[in-house]
């Protein structure tokens, strides 16, 4: 399974992509046989949310659905925390547990303002249970998940902006072993330095590493991203993007530092007991 992580800008799009594909492979329609919370705007509260202190829901309602959703992330530049909540409908019943945490943690640098931005968050989709992405359902994914964003503080230097950037003497690593399709290197046109590995710590890992033509809009940034599969109790997917301008920036050892500064941990026997 193959996860890009994309810019905490362009991340509710992302999101946003996710569900639809979700919709997507289980049809769609107005039948229903359970139900879910929904939420008709987004909350944003000025403090970052913990399972003690989360918002009213009130504005919410429960609606007849199949899959339900709760997309949350904390923006420790705003100090701010941000939550959707919905639903979406599908044609065919989904198998009973199917459901994934994707959490995640983001470092980018906005030249525009010469400033950082910090985030960490995760999506949650279930269809385990009538309901499941409550108010109740949402303290126990925030007891159980362990996010520790330290990007900010021990690795900004590795994606300040370089203008111009000269990529014949960047020094960009360069390797593939990734199943499926990996961007070649193009020192004509990149514009930084990337590097892509999925399933850390698991067999088979893949890198994509290089300096390829940009694909979307163009950041320096650090993202480190895990998919958990509940009913199965394990990690299904372990990602770390680096996009950078900095000499040799781009390399494994800086892939481990990432995970060094990223902790992300789902307990799976707190979120059971």
């Amino acid at each position: 399974m193959t996860f890009y992580i994309f810019s905490s800008q362009t991340y509710k799009n992302m999101m946003f992509c996710i569900t639809i594909l979700f919709a997507f492979l289980f049809g769609s329609s107005t039948a229903a046989t359970s139900f879910c919370l929904e939420c008709p705007n987004e909350i944003t509260v000025n403090y970052l949310v913990t399972a003690t202190n989360l918002p009213s829901f009130d504005q919410c309602r429960t609606v007849a659905s199949r899959v339900c959703v709760v997309d949350l992330y904390w923006d420790y530049s705003s100090n701010t925390t941000t939550i959707s909540i919905f639903e979406i409908k599908a044609s065919v019943q989904p198998q009973l547990g199917e459901d994934t945490v994707t959490a995640y943690s983001t470092l980018e640098d906005i030249p525009s303002n010469n400033s950082l931005s910090a985030q960490s968050g995760f999506l949650f989709m279930c269809t385990s249970e009538s309901n499941c992405n409550d108010k109740t359902s949402i303290q126990k994914l925030l007891r159980s998940l362990i996010i520790q964003n330290q990007l900010k503080e021990q690795l900004h230097s590795l994606i300040i902006d370089i203008s111009p950037f000269d990529p014949m003497t960047a020094g960009c690593f360069n390797f593939a072993n990734r199943t499926g399709d990996c961007p070649t290197t193009d020192l004509r046109l990149c514009d930084r330095c990337r590097i892509l590995v999925e399933r850390i710590d698991l067999p088979g890992q893949q890198i994509c590493s290089g300096c390829p033509v940009p694909t979307y809009a163009p950041v320096n940034k650090l993202s480190h991203s895990k998919v958990f599969s509940v009913k199965e109790r394990q990690v299904s997917t372990d990602v770390v993007e680096i996009n950078c301008q900095t000499n040799g920036c781009n390399s494994l050892y800086n892939v481990n530092r990432v995970l060094q500064y990223s902790r992300i941990i789902f307990d799976m026997d707190t979120y059971f007991s």
